[in-house]
């Protein structure tokens, strides 16, 4: 039970997502989601439109959200909430242009504005990216708010487990997943106004948050308590209580007490508990309290089949004497071991023969189906935190391969002008007497084998 108790307890720890740079980043989803969104808006706004850039720098025009809102052509690019929106936006554009009192860690990276001329090649596609970006930053906020809520509904069933309903009734800040869970108020503690350990942990009740099986931590007291006044050993050495006689009547603080003192004995564990992994220790923690019913009696006496039957057995947990009589759940000074019908134990049968379940155990496997959910969403949640970083980083590519999609203008090289020439200057230049139309036929004859002109004879 020292392991349920701690696992109860503890805070739920969401681990570093896997996009931050660090391992064991504490930025929320939330935050990682601005800071894209907000470097995001900026590589946006280095293609705005004029008209858009004409707000964000015309202060004296546009003073206020009143006065975008009043231009028809501008207010359909401006979707502000308040006044406050609107100097955040010039402040940013600020930086995107390195102006004098801005932080220039932008400029320096991605460069001044672009031209005219880049704005209008990049807009669409930047446009487009912007807007999916925007999609992808709402669902992760969704996400983180849903994964939080399933952590809330699982702390308030493990506030039942631990402590019962009366705690968990309590405000919700008891129930916050960052720090462990808190005691509960001695008022609180689920133990009857005025009762011994024999009357509180006899009888289970589910209609009473009381009684034992309603909340773990009413099933420590009786498991390690006895209904004496000393002795109160069978748990771990050294537990004694300011009010030790539980033999007599005790009130929800002096049970509270004995609590604290019994939980203080329970080993530190070395493991890393998280989101990831506690639900599966939890249903692994309940699994060893069914396995160790009935793994704790003592043969005093010849046992009755109907009170200390096998079939009844199976619903005891703790250290019980078994014998003709019927359980008493008594733990007296020196009978504990010995008398048949007597024991440091709790008798769930009230529970398990009708098969509603342990109640504790019940809010327990109920905190682990929400913890599964969680751990689910967690998953979804980086899987979309790595989509919007990639849209990101398309986003800053744009404007740095801006000067391959728009190559720098240059001069374009003279042309020369050629001269045709006439005929009769190709006619000067055409080679001659190599057909028989060329060769003169006054003074020369075609060597038709030699294919050229030759000598007329005598000439």
């Amino acid at each position: 039970m020292c392991r349920l108790y701690k696992l109860l307890s503890i805070p739920i720890t969401i681990p570093g997502l896997t996009i931050s740079l660090r391992s064991d980043s504490t930025e929320s989803a939330n935050q990682i989601t601005l800071g894209i969104l907000d470097r995001a808006q900026k590589i946006n706004m280095s293609v705005a439109k004029q008209l858009i850039v004409e707000v964000l720098t015309n202060t004296d025009k546009y003073k206020n959200k009143a006065a975008v809102d009043g231009d028809a052509a501008k207010k359909g690019y401006f979707n502000l909430k308040d006044d406050a929106e609107l100097e955040k936006m010039r402040s940013a554009y600020k930086e995107v242009l390195g102006a004098q009192g801005a932080e220039k860690a932008f400029s320096k990276k991605y460069g001044r504005a672009l031209e005219e001329k880049q704005r209008q090649l990049l807009r669409p596609a930047m446009s487009n990216l912007y807007q999916n970006l925007a999609n992808t930053a709402a669902l992760c906020q969704d996400l983180e708010a849903k994964l939080r809520q399933t952590i809330a509904t699982a702390r308030v069933h493990m506030g039942k487990a631990l402590y019962g309903t009366k705690y968990a009734a309590t405000p919700t800040d008891l129930l916050s997943s960052t720090g462990p869970l808190s005691n509960p108020t001695a008022a609180n503690f689920p133990w009857p106004t005025s009762a011994d350990r024999k009357t509180a942990c006899a009888k289970p009740d589910g209609d009473d948050s009381t009684k034992a099986g309603n909340a773990l931590a009413t099933d420590v007291v009786c498991i390690c308590i006895r209904n004496h006044s000393t002795g109160h050993d069978m748990c771990a050495a050294g537990i004694s209580p300011a009010e030790a006689n539980f033999a007599a009547s005790r009130s929800p603080a002096n049970a509270e007490e004995a609590f604290e003192k019994i939980v203080a004995k329970c080993k530190p564990g070395s493991e890393k508990i998280t989101l990831l992994n506690i639900a599966n220790k939890l249903t692994a923690a309940v699994q060893a309290v069914y396995a160790r019913m009935d793994k704790n009696g003592i043969t005093a006496a010849a046992a009755n089949g109907g009170p200390n039957g096998a079939a009844k057995r199976f619903n005891f947990y703790g250290i019980t004497a078994l014998g003709g009589a019927a359980p008493g759940r008594v733990a007296t000074g020196a009978t504990t071991h010995a008398t048949a019908g007597e024991g440091v134990c709790i008798d769930y049968s009230a529970y398990l023969k009708p098969t509603k379940g342990i109640p504790w155990i019940n809010n327990i496997e109920a905190a682990a189906a929400e913890l599964k959910k969680g751990k689910e969403l967690f998953t979804e949640l980086n899987r979309e935190l790595a989509k919007a970083v990639a849209q990101e980083r398309q986003m800053k590519t744009l404007p740095i391969v801006c000067t391959l999609l728009t190559p720098a203008v240059t001069t374009a090289p003279t042309e020369t002008k050629y001269k045709k020439p006439t005929v009769e200057e190709q006619n000067k230049c055409k080679l001659k007497n190599t057909i028989a139309e060329e060769c003169p036929s006054k003074h020369c004859n075609y060597d038709d084998t030699k294919k050229q002109c030759k000598a007329k004879p005598g000439t």
